[in-house]
């Protein structure tokens, strides 16, 4: 119990140390925020404050964490409730983007990232990070009646967080204006400042992108790729070189088959991204394996999987027997398993059940099994 009770209390401390962070980010720039201003900020000893974050560089990857979790929280809450079918998508903009208005600083550790040459895990994290709140953002340009066929979403995604960033940053241009920090504020005063800034910024590209412009390229289009059953795409080199993934994430999506599965891997848990899918009711499955995060995605809600692959043997055979024996009519199931499965292979022909045993580089077996 005494246990439990301190884990509950460091981690609110860590929380409180985050917050003071972004809070100091408001009369600093962030190249020279210290861990000493940080201590003092909230009352520690550096010592006391080394115990949570071995150093600056840490603590600002975890304000980028924290931050992702909170909008990523927020975006699922609205994902699941009844409001998101009738609003419109200023409406949706406005809350989810909304939230950014609580984290106002967070754009001046982006800009500190982004201006960073060399590469480092807070560049790696930022860069995910902002190409999953693009990727929300599209995803939800893409699904509005309201917005022509035409319209480039990424790119207008690109705009509308763009112009959000610039206006919250020249809030804070304090380095050579200080006056314009308006310390006789209140917090509750400075977050609606904000949040009407970015509702303000929002309708104003809410009316412009009716319009249907930006325009998709008037090239021809390249050729169509054949769909697949099973796709495989590991972000983690294009995250660590500072690209965003959102384009070949989506390009793996739509080349897949109507049944089909997608192995993503990325360097950390990518919430927006889930909620994303979840909005557009495909199945996932998440699993961390070492540093890396698997996220095994169904192209159709009417799929589901299981994960024997830790499983010693013969436990993926049987359990994979138990789970297809109640196999609805016209339904799809995966499964993966340790290796490819040669001793299950007979078992399901003899059931009448389709088959596609898909492997990767390394084990284990992705099988596809289609009750037609």
């Amino acid at each position: 119990m005494f246990m439990k009770s301190e884990r509950r209390s460091t981690e609110k401390r860590k929380t409180e140390i985050i917050q003071a962070t972004l809070k100091l980010a408001e009369s600093l720039p962030v190249a020279k925020i210290s861990t000493r201003k940080i201590a003092r900020e909230v009352g520690l000893s550096q010592p006391a404050l080394f115990r949570h974050f071995r150093s600056s560089g840490d603590l600002f990857n975890a304000v980028i964490e924290y931050v992702r979790e909170q909008l990523a929280a927020r975006a699922q809450s609205y994902f699941e409730s009844d409001q998101l079918q009738a609003a419109s998508l200023k409406e949706k903009l406005n809350y989810i983007m909304g939230g950014l208005a609580e984290y106002r600083t967070l754009p001046k550790f982006f800009y500190f990232y982004a201006s960073q040459k060399a590469e480092s895990a807070g560049r790696t994290r930022f860069m995910l990070f902002l190409s999953m709140i693009q990727a929300l953002v599209a995803a939800l340009i893409s699904e509005a009646p309201e917005v022509p066929e035409s319209t480039d979403e990424k790119q207008a995604a690109d705009y509308l967080i763009s112009l959000i960033q610039g206006q919250l940053i020249g809030y804070f241009d304090l380095e050579n204006h200080p006056e314009r920090g308006e310390p006789s504020q209140s917090e509750a005063a400075k977050t609606e400042r904000a949040r009407e800034t970015i509702a303000n910024i929002i309708a104003f590209w809410y009316e412009g992108v009716k319009q249907g412009k930006p325009e998709k390229s008037a090239f021809a289009e390249p050729a169509k790729q054949p769909k697949k059953a099973f796709s495989k795409l590991d972000v983690r080199p294009l995250v660590a070189s500072g690209i965003d993934p959102f384009n070949e994430i989506m390009d793996s999506l739509s080349t897949l088959e109507r049944n089909g599965c997608l192995l993503l891997i990325t360097p950390f848990k990518p919430s927006p991204l889930l909620s994303l899918l979840k909005s557009r009711n495909m199945p996932v499955s998440v699993k961390q394996i070492d540093q890396s995060w698997h996220l095994v995605i169904l192209a159709s809600k009417d799929s589901c999987f299981y994960d024997f692959s830790d499983l010693p043997a013969p436990e993926p055979l049987e359990k994979t027997l138990e789970v297809v024996s109640t196999l609805p009519a016209k339904s799809c199931l995966w499964v993966c398993v340790p290796k490819m499965p040669n001793l299950l292979i007979p078992h399901l022909t003899n059931r009448g059940l389709s088959h596609r045993a898909h492997a990767t580089e390394n084990p284990p077996v992705y099988l596809q099994i289609l009750n037609s």
